[in-house]
């Protein structure tokens, strides 16, 4: 038997209890009830990596790992081609955590800014990010960077960062489900897909001089 910690995007926690009979599907059920949350409105990190929750597969934990972090996807239909529309709706009703403003002169490009998440290196910042969408959105992916410096493994010198493959259930790229994703990006960093490759090596191995200096940046480059 293991307690873990679980932690949503709005900084509100809860603990369970997971054992040898813990399935991936069954964490998303004892998660959702711990919350009170629709078990299909989220999304569960766990040691930098997303759980796949459709399958009943073995829930593993690690004995270093005592956090699991969950985004709540914003619910409602797919995501609607025409982005202008989109940003309304967004500005309308935000995801916690999350801002949006649209470009001057482009309808394409997007500027976000995110809370850094409760409990993480980024608490209490707000980072800046640069999404641009390619014409033929939702079948493919917005492109992003951060313009705010970070110190993140996800994150490249340039700001680059790598969006996966958010789809809504009819394979349309979901907007919500990308603005989610940057906020699951500052809680669960994977050093697996690194693009900063001596800030991953740090978090694998030095995770407390890891978070000394993520902090140190968000407090010089995302305060005030």
């Amino acid at each position: 038997m293991k307690q873990l910690t679980v932690m949503t995007i709005e900084g509100q926690k809860s603990l369970i209890n997971v054992d040898d009979d813990t399935t991936n599907r069954s964490l998303l059920q004892t998660v959702a009830h711990a919350i009170n949350s629709p078990a299909d409105a989220l999304r569960i990190a766990y040691a930098g990596r997303e759980i796949d929750c459709s399958n009943n597969s073995a829930f593993r934990p690690n004995d270093a790992v005592n956090v699991l972090h969950v985004v709540k996807r914003m619910q409602g239909g797919s995501p609607a081609a025409e982005l202008a529309r989109q940003m309304r709706r967004q500005m309308s009703h935000p995801i916690p955590g999350i801002s949006v403003g649209p470009s001057e002169d482009d309808v394409l490009t997007w500027y976000v800014k995110l809370s850094g998440p409760a409990g993480t290196p980024y608490s209490g910042g707000w980072f800046d990010v640069e999404l641009k969408f390619p014409s033929d959105f939702p079948r493919s992916m917005p492109t992003g960077r951060f313009l705010t410096p970070i110190w993140h493994p996800n994150v490249g010198s340039e700001g680059s960062i790598c969006i996966g493959q958010e789809r809504d259930d009819g394979g349309a790229c979901a907007v919500e489900c990308v603005l989610a994703a940057l906020l699951m990006l500052l809680a669960t960093p994977n050093a697996s897909s690194a693009l900063n490759k001596g800030c991953a090596k740090q978090y694998e191995y030095e995770r407390d001089a890891y978070r000394e200096k993520a902090a140190a940046m968000t407090r010089q480059h995302a305060m005030g």
